[in-house]
This record gives C-alpha cells, sequence and structure tokens, in this order.
C-alpha cells in the first residue's frame, strides 16, 4: 500500500510518498479500504515541528488519520 510518511521537520516539501507494508488485522481489528484521506490539525502542526518538544518518539511519521 502508499503511504504518506516524514522522517524530519518542516514544510510540505518533507512529506514521502512511501510503500508500506500492509497491515495484518489482530484480535478484534478491522482491516478497511481507504477510498480517500486528509490530514488533520494535529498532523500538519507535527510535521511543521510546532509542536516536537510534546511529541518525544521517533519520527517515522504515517499521515491520513482522518479517511473515507
Amino acid at each position: 500500500m502508499k503511504a504518506v510518511r516524514i522522517h524530519a521537520f518542516g514544510d510540505a516539501s518533507v512529506l514521502r510518498l512511501e510503500d508500506f507494508p500492509m497491515p495484518v488485522p489482530m484480535n478484534d481489528d478491522l482491516l478497511v479500504t481507504v477510498m480517500a484521506s486528509a490530514v488533520n490539525t494535529i498532523e500538519w502542526k507535527v510535521r511543521s515541528g510546532m509542536i516536537k518538544q510534546a511529541f518525544g518518539r521517533d519520527l517515522r511519521v504515517t499521515f491520513g488519520r482522518v479517511c473515507a
């Protein structure tokens, strides 16, 4: 599958469209097909570095939690 990810803080140029392994549902998980995705307010703040002090984890982040 394809995913938009970042590996560094910055402007929109740090967004990367990457191949990503298909998730495997576990226990009570549900796998859905996404037809459209958006970047929400928190995601663009993470990307820009506005909240990097609160982030405190590995920066390989996958965006698009808002989907249809």
